[in-house]
């Protein structure tokens, strides 16, 4: 049966990608489709090599003829200018395609429900998959992972140029960050359970926590392991309820708004899956989740990005690795 990836060469489409190429999952598969806008790229050819269908789309015509013969659906699109109207596309084109049957959204992050303040992105979010659901068509199973660890304290709260991290709150509510590896790995277990007619046991929302800390201790070992010790990170800590009622005034839907609202959530514990989550079911001993004090060993005790391999080569020794632990 195939699967097709959309975005299957971005930076979590990758790791989907190449988790679905290499054993145990790729038994699952007769068919690994990267549906992508540049086939041309580097990455694109090395996928290709591996003995991916790599696939150009632009527009419903393409999503349409490049999902007709597709069981499966994973969509790792990113977001940025004019994606949610892509993934409205991707996601209407795959209503038509006559042999879809089951239907991952980009919905690799917090868990939605739990969020007492609904911003645009999550409301998009969750208007296309009750959009799928009411088809009657697809199974849909969202992966929410909570923050990635690599993007997660770069993104949201560690300035490099001050050395500063922000907290909403006192900084000790837990909260899950999984690695990308992780997400890929798990997107591609919970891709075979559903090939191998499993969706029965497949609950519609899965929670990851790959592992679980709380900003104060995050900071407090990040400190302990930089080499540099004249040089350490500095909490700053916003009253939760002032903080929080600046937010709701501004209404500022852009991009500081929404870190803004990541922080209240965070401080709210929308990001713990440390009690409640799907580990067990994802990864039944496949692998080990990468841990916090690895991340914070490799980028030498200041949150960094820029850590993850970037060709195939790389990509596939990585989980490979992690599958053989």
């Amino acid at each position: 049966m195939a699967v097709a990836i959309a975005g299957g060469t971005g930076n979590l489409g990758r790791y989907i990608s190449g988790s679905l190429l290499v054993e145990p999952f790729n038994k699952n598969f007769s068919q690994i489709k990267i549906l992508t806008r540049n086939p041309s790229s580097d990455l694109a050819k090395q996928f290709s090599a591996a003995g991916a269908s790599v696939i150009k789309v632009e527009g419903p015509s393409d999503w349409e003829n490049a999902l007709k013969d597709v069981v499966l659906l994973i969509d790792a699109l990113g977001y940025g200018p004019g994606t949610s109207q892509v993934k409205n596309e991707l996601l209407e084109s795959a209503l038509k395609a006559p042999n879809l049957k089951y239907y991952i959204p980009a919905d690799f992050g917090l868990d939605q429900r739990q969020c007492k303040v609904k911003h645009p992105l999550f409301l998009d979010k969750m208007e296309r998959e009750e959009r799928a659901k009411a088809s009657g068509k697809l199974k849909v199973v969202s992966i929410h992972p909570g923050l990635f660890l690599e993007m997660g304290f770069l993104t949201v709260s560690y300035s490099p140029e001050g050395g500063k991290y922000e907290v909403a709150g006192d900084g000790n509510t837990p909260m899950s960050l999984t690695a990308i590896a992780d997400v890929g790995l798990s997107a591609a277990s919970i891709a075979s359970h559903l090939i191998q007619g499993k969706g029965d046991q497949i609950p519609e929302h899965i929670r990851i926590g790959g592992i679980s800390t709380t900003p104060l201790a995050a900071v407090e070992f990040f400190n302990r392991v930089a080499p540099d010790q004249n040089s350490l990170i500095k909490i700053e800590k916003h009253p939760l309820a002032e903080f929080k009622a600046q937010y709701i005034k501004e209404k500022d839907t852009g991009f500081k708004g929404f870190l803004d609202l990541l922080l209240i959530l965070g401080a709210e514990g929308a990001f713990d899956h440390s009690k409640i989550n799907d580990n067990t079911l994802v990864n039944p001993n496949l692998w080990r989740f990468t841990t916090f004090e690895e991340y914070a060993h490799d980028v030498n005790g200041r949150p960094a990005s820029d850590i993850e391999p970037k060709n195939l080569e790389s990509i596939l020794y990585h989980i490979k690795a992690k599958l053989a632990k």
